[in-house]
């Protein structure tokens, strides 16, 4: 274990670049080893040097390194020191899930491959099954085949291991390896020893996570090993996962069953700097190169569009969107407690932007006051398909509908009336001027409220009429005047946005190409248009009608 005790060492001395999650992780061993007697921890030696010794066996079977020994890089080492070497007061692995993150190209897929095999041949577990899991099974197969090109390629496990096109098979043990697609509804029946969750980030939903942990429940020691590059979509599992692994680094929340590694630039580091990239990138020089990085890095210093691609893939930083338009740090400096009571009576323009029968349905006002911009966004869903939006969009609607968030109506479908009748309770409190509704996707709402003597006014969603809005409402967010309550739902559709633009310049939100909903930020924009529409045609229709009705309820 020298190897792994010296990185840890080099990395808590400063000798090795390193973020602050890397050192956590090491501080929260050395703590570990002082202090988990008291919790029934045992640190066992022996154990972790045999995990080690396990590798010995192994040959890399592609790429330069191809028919070597499979050496275990420092970090990687340290890694097996760690997640093997402790023990519960029982004599069992303390560790049960482990989440490890970096930049790709640094080997963790063919070192979850191997973990997977020492788990199959080595891990003392009689009938062991042994999966590698991810979105599509092709992605599973990746590992998978690293396992089995590193048992075919051993003249030591290949004397055990019986090895298939899909299966990895011990018959003296009666355990196997297999691959499994992300249709996690067929899974039900399984029983894990060891489970391989790749580039979780990708995952929509925490089902196939959720149904290989529910299916450990008899086995001793069983080990849930996730491991990822970052991701676009901060509101999906991985993520989730991600920040209870920070807050248990920091000490916030308390899991001795968790293990945690997370390699990534810090919040200030200047990703240009070449000494910072070691940081993201353990393997440097080893499995990914140096000349490498250095081309990735000029490819989007030269073409902005590959930027994200880069932060994401080769630092590891969390970014908002594939392409990311305007960043969540200024949308946050926007949060405020908004009191829509002190809003009474005030002069606004609304953006309706309806969806599908049995999809989101977005509602925007906005109080223009000189040259600020104050917007409040209600949003409404079918009860009956939240749980499969959730599903499908990985996105807690459930969670935003019991804060309050947004409405569920009853059914699978639309309610209308409910949407009808919200609207007009809420324009009774304000002097709603216009609102702006995209006139290819209306339906008879608009014509009821209409009706009720609200003036909806049809938008264009082309250029011409959504370029402008929608600089202006990038612009008033960059300059910190654009207030907002807050409201999860928007923020969230803020970071799933995709611009489309032309020659020209212009630009407007791409629904087709958003990696998911926009419809309150079109709302949003739709009533920034309607409102620098007015004012260009200096319309003001005077008090609201609606100025002497009753109180303002907000939903």
């Amino acid at each position: 274990m020298d190897k792994a005790i010296k990185y840890q060492k080099d990395i808590l001395s400063g000798k090795i670049p390193s973020c602050k999650w890397v050192k956590l992780a090491m501080r929260r061993q050395v703590a570990d080893l002082k202090t988990g007697k008291k919790r029934g921890l045992v640190f066992d030696k022996s154990a972790a040097q045999r995990a080690i010794d396990f590798f010995s066996f192994l040959k890399h079977w592609k790429g330069r390194h191809s028919g070597q020994k499979f050496d275990l890089l420092p970090w990687q080492e340290w890694m097996i020191m760690v997640l093997y070497g402790w023990k519960r007061s029982d004599g069992s692995r303390r560790f049960r899930y482990s989440y490890a993150e970096l930049a790709r190209k640094n080997g963790k897929t063919t070192l979850a491959g191997a973990n997977s095999l020492f788990a199959l041949i080595a891990d003392g577990e009689a009938g062991a099954e042994v999966y590698t899991a991810a979105t599509k099974r092709d992605q599973a197969k990746i590992a998978f085949n690293d396992a089995k090109s590193m048992a075919q390629n051993s003249p030591d496990l290949s004397k055990i291991v019986e090895v298939y096109q899909h299966n990895l098979h011990i018959q003296s043990t009666l355990s196997k390896l297999e691959p499994l697609s992300s249709d996690q509804n067929t899974l039900d029946g399984l029983n894990p020893h060891f489970a391989l969750v790749d580039e979780y980030h990708a995952h929509k939903d925490d089902g196939l996570y959720n149904v290989l942990k529910s299916g450990m429940g008899s086995r001793k020691q069983p080990l849930l090993y996730v491991i990822t590059t970052a991701g676009f979509n901060k509101f999906g599992p991985c993520y989730a996962m991600r920040r209870t692994c920070t807050e248990i680094l920091q000490g916030i929340k308390q899991d001795d069953s968790q293990f945690a590694l997370i390699y990534t630039l810090d919040e200030d580091d200047d990703w240009e700097d070449e000494s910072n990239w070691i940081k993201a990138n353990p393997s440097l020089g080893q499995s990914i190169s140096l000349e490498f990085l250095r081309q990735e890095v000029l490819q989007a210093q030269n073409n902005p569009t590959q930027m994200v691609n880069l932060l994401t893939k080769n630092f590891n930083i969390w970014t908002d969107a594939s392409q990311v338009w305007i960043e969540d740090k200024f949308w946050q400096l926007g949060q405020r407690d908004i009191d829509l009571e002190e809003y009474r009576g005030t002069t606004c323009y609304g953006g309706l932007d309806l969806a599908s029968k049995r999809d989101l349905n977005a509602f925007t006002l906005i109080f223009p006051n000189e040259d600020e911009i104050t917007s409040f966004t209600w949003y409404w869903l079918p009860e009956l398909m939240m749980q499969d939006r959730v599903r499908k969009d990985g996105v807690r609607y459930d969670v935003w509908a019991e804060e309050g968030h947004l409405k569920l109506t009853e059914g699978n479908v639309t309610d209308q009336r409910i949407i009808k009748a919200d609207i007009m309770r809420i324009c009774e409190a304000f002097n709603v001027q216009f609102i702006a509704y995209d006139r290819w996707n209306s339906d008879q709402l608009v014509i009821q409220l209409m009706e009720e003597g609200l003036q909806l006014k049809p938008y264009g969603q082309g250029f011409a009429s959504m370029s402008t809005p929608t600089k202006t409402f990038e612009s008033k967010i960059y300059e910190g005047k654009f207030q907002h309550n807050g409201n999860p739902v928007t923020r969230w559709m803020l970071s799933n946005v995709e611009l489309m633009r032309d020659p020209a310049g212009n630009i407007k939100p791409d629904k087709a190409k958003s990696t998911e909903k926009i419809d309150g930020i079109v709302s949003n924009i739709m009533a920034i248009g309607i409102y620098l529409w007015a004012l260009a045609e200096e319309i003001d229709n005077g008090p609201s009608v609606y100025e002497q009705g009753g109180g303002l309820t907000v939903i």
